[in-house]
């Protein structure tokens, strides 16, 4: 069996992608949310990125502090949302999403050896959180 040889050289990353940020804007009932991101430290990276793992998950507008803890470690188990982004951009915009509704986003970055940890997730959409803006159209 022959190794590729960028596997011999690579891993999957050992850090998360950094300062991950959202923008909101709101247009009747519609939120779109841009979210931007730096790549992991080199040293973090283990090799050469290929992609990132951008989910998100709808969560009760009511949900305490512990419900946002766990919603977040467990997000894989609960059926999130998620894109695959080039490593060509450092951001991406989530189109479509209810305007009334409370979301948690976090993103991880992979090699060709496998993904990374998730980042600290975002929460998107109560006042504080968030950048959010309307716009009337």
């Amino acid at each position: 069996m022959l190794l590729n040889e960028t596997m011999l050289f690579c891993a999957a990353p050992s850090g998360s992608p950094r300062q991950l940020s959202t923008q909101s804007v709101i247009s009747g009932s519609v939120r779109n949310v841009t979210c931007s991101w730096q790549a992991p430290a080199l040293a973090a990276q283990r090799g050469e990125l290929t992609s990132y793992d951008l989910q998100w998950k709808e969560i009760a507008r009511s949900a305490s502090e512990a419900d946002i803890a766990d919603v977040c470690g467990n997000m894989s188990q609960r059926n999130p949302s998620r894109v695959v982004v080039s490593t060509a951009v450092a951001n991406y915009t989530i189109v479509g999403l209810n305007a009334e509704s409370v979301y948690l986003v976090r993103i991880a970055a992979s090699t060709v050896a496998g993904r990374g940890p998730f980042s600290d997730c975002v929460l998107v959409g109560l006042l504080g959180t968030s950048s959010d803006a309307s716009s009337s159209g």
